[in-house]
């Protein structure tokens, strides 16, 4: 029997819940307490708060509009049957609206799963010639004799048939392991970023807090985007972080980079919500911490990417932190 849990969605958007993430949240509130007046209150003060918050509300109704043309409006309600529910209903219809987040794991599932990981990775696909889904490795066999291996929810667009051979990082994390060749030099690019090979195997990550180049083998050098900062050459351990047109730089045992191929992730001295954020890409669904102190506890350690939920549990354990499954598309971490 699945454990009941009521979720709260805090007034203000937390470190670690993006406005998509809430707005799942508060949909699942809503239809949770359908009559609550003051839950509808802070939802509309949460709605005002950030035109995000107005965007990501409004991708939700756009969902159940395309789910409900779809033959399926047993799953969802209107948006006037959310928000704005009439007090006059009977007792026996409030209650069949009442549903417990437990009961409501078919609402998530479906707009959570629509919403979150198909909506926007619509464009990604579009624009990208090769990606990855949830857990999922692939390594591509480049026409130069170059490879590709892409983490998890990545994506890649690539060109190197010209003199310039030039591979874009749209999304998540790949390895690369080049072809040298000085005449026609190889470069990963993104939204921070340019690195160029000096033959070399090296990793590159893109999230939303810039771009990470690290060398396994060989030489790379990298610069920021629009060359506003001298351009870096590493080495083998060495690493580069470019975010907002500047480079910090770094090094590690080269063991330790791109772990992932390996299945693990090494975390040193980082916290529950920087382990989440790396697990994501193993779990599908919405992973949400909703206490923000417990977000910054520190981690550390070596965790199995194939199992994320023990990973996560072994982490939260020494904080009191707990992992609630409330559904394949929607985890939840907690104090209690």
């Amino acid at each position: 029997m699945q454990k009941s849990l009521t979720v709260t969605v805090p007034a203000k958007n937390s470190e670690t819940i993006s406005p998509k993430e809430a707005a799942s949240l508060w949909y699942i509130r809503l239809r949770e307490a359908p009559a609550d007046e003051d839950l509808k209150a802070s939802f509309k003060t949460w709605l005002r708060e950030d035109l995000k918050n107005e965007q990501a509300w409004a991708s939700i109704i756009r969902v159940t509009k395309v789910m409900q043309h779809m033959s399926q409006p047993h799953m969802l309600s209107s948006l006037n049957q959310t928000v704005f529910y009439d007090k006059k209903r009977s007792e026996k219809q409030q209650k069949t609206f009442r549903w417990t987040v437990g009961g409501a794991i078919g609402l998530v599932a479906a707009a959570s799963l629509v919403l979150v990981m198909l909506w926007p990775d619509i464009s990604v696909r579009w624009r990208a010639d090769a990606y990855t889904t949830f857990a999922e490795t692939r390594t591509l066999a480049l026409a130069d004799g170059s490879s590709i291996t892409l983490a998890p929810l990545s994506a890649v667009k690539y060109d190197v048939t010209g003199r310039h051979r030039g591979v874009t990082l749209i999304k998540g994390e790949a390895l690369f392991t080049v072809q040298h060749d000085a005449e026609r030099p190889f470069k990963v690019i993104t939204g921070d970023a340019v690195a160029t090979d000096i033959g070399t195997v090296f990793d590159v990550a893109l999230t939303s807090h810039g771009t990470t180049v690290a060398v396994l083998e060989g030489q790379s050098r990298v610069q920021t985007s629009n060359q506003s900062h001298p351009s870096v050459v590493l080495r083998v351990g060495e690493w580069a972080h470019v975010h907002a047109q500047s480079i910090n730089q770094g090094k590690e045992t080269p063991d330790n980079i791109a772990t992932w191929r390996q299945g693990s992730l090494l975390m040193e001295k980082g916290t529950v919500s920087a382990l989440v954020a790396a697990l994501k890409p193993w779990q599908p669904g919405i992973i949400v911490v909703l206490d923000q102190d417990l977000g910054r506890r520190p981690v550390s350690g070596v965790y199995n990417l194939h199992h994320p939920i023990q990973a996560l549990e072994l982490a939260l354990k020494p904080h009191g932190g707990h992992v609630h499954r409330l559904s394949r598309w929607l985890t939840v971490i907690t104090r209690s």
